[in-house]
């Protein structure tokens, strides 16, 4: 994928912020400034370790699945399209990062855009990512046309078929919305987490008291009780013993992290996060209410319920916008099969059933073991026949000869009868 991704397009800016020209419902604006609470920031939401490790998790996971071009559901090697989905002349980004990248953007920009470059004849010959935030949306809901700009690949109008535009969520079906915009409350509490919990542990862990001192004392007094406190508990690293004369009582005002259920806050925010993106716990490492009894049924229950969306959307503007209208039967695909690997008696035992009952050549399951193919693997074997057809156990009749008695002529047209009826 490296023509996929030749000129690639992310720069940094400094206070840039995307900007987009709608006419689209009031209450929505420009589509990219709603914000549900306090927490609207990007890097903040990444520095969240369960927000960072759901994103990686699905982008990583998306960028794992080969792009396979099919023709009638065979793979058509030999295809234009397939020069765009490989990584064999060393281009700027290769197809993994590319991928990885789409999603990212999805998940945290709420867009994603990738230019298509043409030949003459209209057969894409390069595709070049764009950051969401040089790309301006146009879109007149009364005269329903769409359209695009971005000065880095086009001085003109983007029309929507040269423009790949990958989202998942939208209040108008056009331009995406961020999933931290759904999560802007969640998102927000879990950060005042993060640094509730921060500000405990640099604390060395000392709990703050109040030291109460019986008799009059003056200031002098009390900051000469507060550095000899200091310098007994806080100063060694909250190991110290204090030794507290008789007219000074130490009273505790603070929780300590259990009691405070600090803790528990922060996987409770763990597994809120977690519901916005569908991941089930146990793929974080989160196994409390597991009920899985093997990996393969955990991953298949990530890809089915979390993964296959994002295969979807990304599938079908592939589809639309790089398949011409009279290749019929062309398809692109993302493969999830090589997220669901088993074990090996497992793999065996699935793809033999396969093969013996005739729904797979032998060459077609190599293939999708990456093995090589072999001479006269590509016949299917049929398991059984019409019973019409059996010859098995079947002897040629014999015919009774003429010279033989008449009784034994009779005897042997007997035992023919008999196997033609057995065979039937």
């Amino acid at each position: 994928m490296s023509k996929f991704f030749e000129i690639f397009g992310f720069k940094s800016k400094k206070n840039s912020q995307e900007q987009r020209s709608m006419n689209c419902h009031p209450i929505y604006g420009n589509g990219m400034g709603l914000s549900f609470g306090g927490f609207n920031h990007t890097s903040s939401a990444m520095n969240l370790p369960t927000f960072f490790r759901a994103t990686d998790l699905i982008s990583s996971n998306i960028a794992m699945m080969p792009i396979e071009v099919k023709r009638k559901g065979v793979n058509a090697d030999n295809h234009p399209l397939n020069l765009i989905f490989n990584d064999r002349d060393g281009g700027l980004i290769n197809r993994f990062n590319a991928l990885k990248l789409i999603v990212q953007s999805i998940i945290l920009k709420g867009n994603s855009y990738v230019y298509i470059e043409r030949a003459e004849d209209g057969t894409p010959i390069r595709l070049r990512t764009l950051e969401s935030g040089d790309v301006t949306v146009f879109w007149n809901k009364e005269r329903y046309e769409l359209y695009y700009q971005c000065p880095l690949v086009s001085r003109g109008r983007i029309l929507p078929k040269d423009m790949l535009h990958f989202k998942m969520w939208s209040f108008n079906g056009v331009e995406g919305v961020s999933l931290i915009k759904f999560m802007s409350n969640a998102l927000g509490i879990a950060t005042n987490t993060e640094n509730s919990a921060s500000s405990y542990y640099a604390g060395n862990m000392t709990p703050s008291a109040i030291l109460s001192v019986q008799g009059p004392n003056g200031e002098a007094q009390r900051q000469q009780i507060r550095e000899s406190w200091n310098q007994s508990s806080i100063g060694n690293g909250g190991s110290g013993v204090a030794v507290l004369p008789s007219n000074i009582s130490y009273t505790q005002i603070s929780q300590n992290a259990e009691e405070a259920q600090l803790l528990q806050n922060r996987q409770f925010n763990a597994l809120t996060i977690l519901q916005f993106f569908g991941i089930n716990p146990v793929m974080m490492g989160i196994l409390d209410h597991s009920s899985y009894g093997t990996i393969e049924s955990v991953m298949r229950d990530f890809v089915s319920n979390c993964l296959s969306p994002y295969v979807v959307m990304l599938e079908q503007e592939l589809n639309a916008k790089l398949v011409k209208e009279n290749e019929r039967g062309v398809t692109i695909n993302l493969n999830e099969k090589v997220l669901l690997l088993t074990d090996k008696a497992a793999s065996a035992n699935y793809y033999s059933s396969l093969v013996n009952n005739g729904i797979l050549s032998r060459n077609e399951a190599r293939y999708e073991l990456n093995y090589a193919p072999i001479e006269g693997g590509d016949d299917i074997i049929i398991p059984y026949t019409k019973v019409e057809d059996n010859t098995i156990g079947n002897k040629p009749q014999e015919e009774p000869k003429d010279d033989l008695p008449q009784e034994e002529k009779k005897s042997l047209k007997s035992k023919n009868n008999k196997v033609k009826k057995d065979t039937k």
